[in-house]
C-alpha cells in the first residue's frame, strides 16, 4: 500500500519492524528529511542508539549494547535494578 508522512513533524524516528523493505523505506524517507534515525536492531544503519536507563536515588545509570543486542540490554537492566533495589533495602 502507499502511504505518506508528513516528516516536517518530527526530528527522531525509530524504525522497528520485522520487514527489511519497509524499514528501508523509513530510514531512507526520514535521513532525505534531515532526521535522526534509530532502526532497533540495526546499529549501521541508525543514527543513534537508546541505552536502557536506570535512575537511582539521584543517579542516573545508561546501559547500552550499541544495537548489537537490545534484549540483553533490556535484562541487565532489570538485573541491575533488583540489585539497587535489595542495596537500598540493607
Amino acid at each position: 500500500d502507499d502511504f505518506e508522512i508528513d516528516y516536517n513533524q518530527y526530528a527522531l524516528v525509530y524504525c522497528c519492524s520485522d520487514g527489511a523493505k519497509l524499514i528501508g523505506v523509513f530510514r531512507e524517507a526520514a535521513q532525505a528529511a534531515g532526521w535522526l534515525v534509530n532502526c532497533a536492531d540495526d546499529p549501521e544503519n541508525s543514527d543513534f542508539q537508546s541505552p536502557a536507563i536506570i535512575k537511582h536515588e539521584g543517579y542516573t545509570i545508561s546501559i547500552s549494547s550499541a544495537g548489537k543486542n537490545p534484549g540483553e540490554t533490556k535484562a541487565m537492566r532489570k538485573k541491575l535494578e533488583e540489585l539497587l533495589e535489595k542495596d537500598h533495602l540493607n
